[in-house]
């Protein structure tokens, strides 16, 4: 027999004498007593127990405000005051739940001298609970203890001072602007297609910008049988111009969602509007979507981060973390995150395409590129038997026949403008570069490319002088036509 062999038929006998010890003396202990799982529970002292519908109302008196929470219509919890602005009715119930049932955790004082130092004698929180024929129930909650994990209460006029815990009552310290729905803007109801909103017009105005920027769906017959667009919208201010999918899905569907993180007050008064700055706003944001949904937010002051008291700020810059904002048709005044509202900071630039225009092949009948004050026309047949068909496309280029395949690496190639912001200067010298486009309904577009001094260029489309590109989309026309004149391969990557 292997040492190995004999070591596990050692252990195995030692095991076994472990285990009949650990029998023994399970049968001969004591019995334990029975444990109740809530014996933790047993010095609880309840001091309010209701059930919602027992309750009648519910007096609310925080350092904030006073109101009362009552029954404003069958199975519907509200506020009086407050009924006009669309509701957030859930909250209700959560409040009326920490209210029904008050429970302390210890006696602290039966017979409490000095209510002061417990924070009694002027509570920061008293509540009424007046259940269906019996008395009013009064909660006075006054300073948290020294470790912040239990609340000093007492009930009525007694004088005996429990403790509760610090977060029994959170609901209780709202004003009443917290029932008040938060909602600006509606989310979107799921991420499927069919639930994307149909945007019709989006504006936002500020005081920074020379011309508000406007986005606008397409009008009917405006693009082509085939045409194609990065985006289901155009810019229609400050200039006519196509806009990037990417950004729009920020900058405009982004802004579905919006919740304020509170609301300041109900119908503010002149007085209000000029305090919180909306006798002159910050901004002016519009959207219209689905043909028939609308919303109009006006943002007044920034509300500047805060600090504790002796923070350490050294090299710290102040910004604005929020701003006071009203909804057209809700008179109230809401404080928003300024990270939410993303058109406070959007740019003109921040959402442009970088394609001036953007055609069809299919729809396109010729191009004339005019460089080096020699002009080039590049023209595509169709195969009439197949003319939806891009594969049976031909090219000629100044009516003799191109490769196909580098026409239209060409054709991508002079699309492929760069554009890179607004302009605002005139252009002082004749173009460097001409692309017209002509389609077959008859319609025409012209592209003209104006080099500037410091190597960057005006791209207008159609005379409008409208952004600014980079001064080698120029160079690489050039080349690349060359390399169609040759029969080369036409590189679109630059």
């Amino acid at each position: 027999m292997s040492n190995k062999i004999k070591a596990i038929i050692a252990g195995g006998c030692v095991l076994l004498l472990l285990v009949a010890v650990l029998v023994v003396l399970v049968l001969t202990k004591k019995p334990a007593k029975e444990e109740n799982p809530n014996s933790q529970e047993k010095n609880y002292i309840t001091l309010v127990k209701e059930t919602v519908d027992s309750i009648e109302s519910l007096k609310i008196k925080n350092e904030k405000d006073e109101y009362t929470i009552s029954k404003q219509g069958e199975n519907k919890w509200g506020i009086k005051e407050i009924m006009e602005y669309p509701q957030a009715y859930h909250l209700y119930l959560e409040t009326l739940g920490q209210a029904q049932s008050v429970t302390a955790l210890e006696v602290i004082e039966k017979d409490a001298t000095d209510l002061s130092k417990y924070g009694l004698l002027n509570p920061k929180l008293t509540f009424e609970v007046k259940p269906k024929n019996k008395p009013v129930i009064v909660i006075h909650v006054g300073e948290k203890s020294s470790d912040k994990k239990a609340t000093y209460i007492r009930v009525g006029d007694q004088k005996t001072v429990y403790v509760a815990s610090t977060d029994a009552f959170t609901n209780l310290y709202y004003d009443r602007y917290a029932y008040i729905d938060k909602v600006l803007i509606p989310g979107l109801e799921s991420d499927e297609v069919k639930d994307i909103p149909k945007i019709d017009k989006m504006s936002v105005t500020r005081p920074d910008l020379e011309k508000p920027i406007v986005l606008e769906k397409f009008a009917e017959g405006e693009l082509s049988a085939n045409a194609a667009t990065q985006a289901s919208i155009k810019m229609t201010s400050p200039v006519h111009a196509l806009i990037s999918e990417t950004p729009a899905q920020d900058l405009v569907y982004g802004n579905f969602g919006i919740i304020a993180e509170s609301i300041l007050k109900g119908n503010p008064t002149k007085e209000d509007l000029v305090k919180y700055g909306f006798d002159k706003p910050t901004s002016v944001f519009e959207l219209k979507y689905n043909g028939t949904s609308s919303v109009k937010i006006t943002t007044g002051k920034g509300i500047e981060c805060k600090h504790e008291e002796g923070e350490d700020l050294t090299g710290h810059t102040h910004q604005i973390v929020s701003y006071y904002a009203m909804r057209e048709g809700i008179n109230q005044i809401y404080i928003v995150k300024a990270s939410d509202l993303r058109w406070m900071k959007m740019q003109p630039k921040d959402i442009l395409s970088t394609v001036a225009v953007l055609p069809h092949i299919l729809d396109t009948q010729s191009i004339d590129v005019t460089l080096n004050n020699k002009k080039n026309t590049i023209a595509f047949q169709l195969n009439k038997d197949k003319p939806k068909d891009v594969n049976e496309i031909t090219a000629t280029l100044n009516g003799s026949k191109a490769d196909i395949n580098n026409a239209k690496a060409y054709f991508q190639c002079l699309q492929l403008t760069a554009i890179q912001d607004i302009n605002k200067v005139q252009p002082n010298k004749a173009a460097a570069a001409t692309v017209q486009y002509n389609y077959r309904n008859g319609k025409k577009d012209v592209v003209e490319i104006y080099v500037l001094d410091d190597r960057t260029c005006i791209i207008s489309l159609n005379g409008n002088n409208a952004f600014v590109g980079r001064a080698g989309y120029v160079d690489k026309l050039v080349k690349e036509l060359a390399n169609l004149e040759a029969g080369k391969t036409v590189d679109t990557d630059w």
